[in-house]
């Protein structure tokens, strides 16, 4: 018997039904089947296993991008499907106070990838060892928030949209244009694609509507405001090129209104 990961894997199992602050070291010996002296001759608290079980984690996680050779698209594909297996572990540790334990074992696993990719970009040019870790830290952290993002909406399967316009006009919340990579995920050679269909929700009937095509070209990142006349929509880009135009998704009119 090892009790450490006995103890770490009742944990784990607890985790699936309570939040880790209902947790107590009494949950976890009654679900191992050892006493509490075993618990403490190990571990302090709770948290401490839980920052035991993190480490252990991230020792797992390097070992299996090592396994991956040099392909960075691949190695992020790893990190994202060993999250998805601890789905569990990762929501609760994003919403406890463990939570810059969980930023540290992220970290551990797409520091290393990003510094490579920087340390790549950076072949034949001046730049200090100072520089590429500046950057490399820029860049992980960046992709970090957005994975807290996805972390904080429950981790779903569904890819969303980035930089759509968006607001609420007469009691419906409208979701115009944006772009996502609809097939893969980018590292794994997707896609980027932009969009021109216009998602409606009703507030009082809690319905969807999807009008398809509704730009007269597919755009994102612009900016959207919501006004009594509407939606004012100003802006954007798709691959190609950039909008000069605004529109106004008006109240009475089920068409854009350019100006």
């Amino acid at each position: 018997m090892n009790a450490k990961h006995d103890l770490a894997e009742a944990l784990c199992q607890l985790l699936e039904t309570k939040t880790l602050e209902k947790i107590t070291v009494k949950d976890i010996v009654a679900r191992c089947g050892v006493n509490r002296q075993t618990f403490y001759y190990h571990f302090h608290d709770v948290y401490d296993l839980m920052r035991w079980i993190f480490d252990r984690e991230a020792a797992a996680l390097a070992q299996s991008i090592r396994s991956n050779g040099s392909d960075w698209r691949q190695e992020l594909r790893t990190i994202t499907d060993v999250l998805r297996s601890k789905r569990h572990l990762v929501m609760n540790a994003y919403r406890s106070v463990n939570r810059r334990d969980l930023e540290r074992y992220l970290m551990q696993g797409y520091g290393p990838v990003i510094r490579r990719i920087v340390d790549q970009a950076a072949v034949g040019l001046d730049v200090t060892q100072g520089d590429l870790e500046f950057v490399s830290r820029f860049y992980a952290r960046g992709l970090l928030s957005g994975v807290f993002d996805w972390i904080e909406s429950g981790m779903p399967e569904n890819i969303g949209l980035a930089g759509a316009y968006s607001g609420i006009v007469e009691g419906k919340l409208l979701v115009l244009g944006g772009a996502n990579f609809p097939d893969k995920y980018p590292w794994e050679g997707g896609i980027k694609t932009w969009w021109a269909t216009l998602y409606s929700y009703d507030l009082d009937t809690e319905e969807w509507t999807v009008y398809d095509d509704f730009l007269d070209r597919p755009l994102a990142y612009g900016v959207s405001i919501s006004l009594p006349e509407g939606l004012l929509c100003i802006g954007g880009c798709d691959h190609a090129r950039c909008s000069d135009k605004a529109s106004c998704l008006c109240k009475t009119c089920k068409i854009p209104l350019y100006f």
